[in-house]
């Protein structure tokens, strides 16, 4: 009978499918990132929606950028709202919540344009009414407590301020540093533990720093006498 011819398969053919299955399966996980990404923006939209921190029409138009779905599931996200609670509930349930962001990370309200400006101009910036005045008396009565741990920082090396220089002072006497205060005992180190993510201060440190700002070194406390050198701002670009 007739012989058939054999078929010879080369090793570059065989190559062909695997190399299709492999592409096929990179584009594959990477349509599905781009759908978690799209899935995670519209969230973070309409969660801004919910707090009023984005319009209506903002966040519309964003989401319908993203998705197809985008206009319809924030129509049906803003139908799902709650009903109004009791105004005192309402502020109640408020101060939970921004203390509870604060705690996780969440959005936080940002620096206005003045306290952007007012830092810019002066190098600090006065945040008035972070501490209560029972905290602050908590403060100043651990700072009596531990006056003796106080330390006089003499010695060109350790001195801050330029000579014959406003900040100079006699020249001699070196300014008065303490440390220590967040490990000092309870309940005199609550407070300046406090201030490191104080939910009054998480917006301006978020601003200035960036999230996931850290500790540099151990906070320390400036104290001054008569004829004693001053306090430059210094560590900055």
């Amino acid at each position: 009978g007739a012989l058939s011819t054999p078929t010879i398969v080369t090793s570059s053919e065989r190559a062909i499918p695997r190399c299709a299955c492999a592409l096929l399966r990179i584009a594959s996980r990477r349509v599905a990132a781009l759908a978690r990404s799209i899935d995670r923006s519209l969230a973070r939209w309409m969660l801004a929606l919910r707090r009023g921190a984005l319009s209506a029409s903002a966040a519309a138009s964003r989401c319908a950028l993203v998705s197809p779905r985008g206009r319809s599931s924030l129509t049906e996200s803003v139908a799902r709202r709650r009903p109004q609670r009791a105004p005192g509930r309402r502020a109640s349930l408020q101060k939970s919540r921004t203390m509870a962001a604060a705690a996780a990370g969440a959005t936080m309200p940002t620096m206005s344009e003045e306290d952007k400006f007012l830092f810019d101009l002066n190098g600090y910036l006065h945040v008035p009414g972070v501490l209560s005045a029972a905290e602050v008396a908590l403060c100043l009565e651990g700072v009596q407590r531990h006056a003796a741990d106080f330390r006089e920082r003499t010695g060109a090396a350790l001195r801050n301020s330029a000579p014959d220089t406003p900040l100079a002072g006699d020249g001699v006497s070196g300014r008065r540093d303490l440390a220590g205060m967040l490990g000092w005992e309870a309940p005199y180190r609550e407070p300046f533990r406090q201030v490191l993510a104080h939910p009054r201060l998480l917006p301006y440190l978020h601003e200035l720093l960036g999230r996931g700002y850290r500790l540099d070194h151990l906070p320390l406390l400036i104290a001054q006498t008569k004829g004693t050198e001053g306090f430059r701002l210094h560590g900055g670009p």
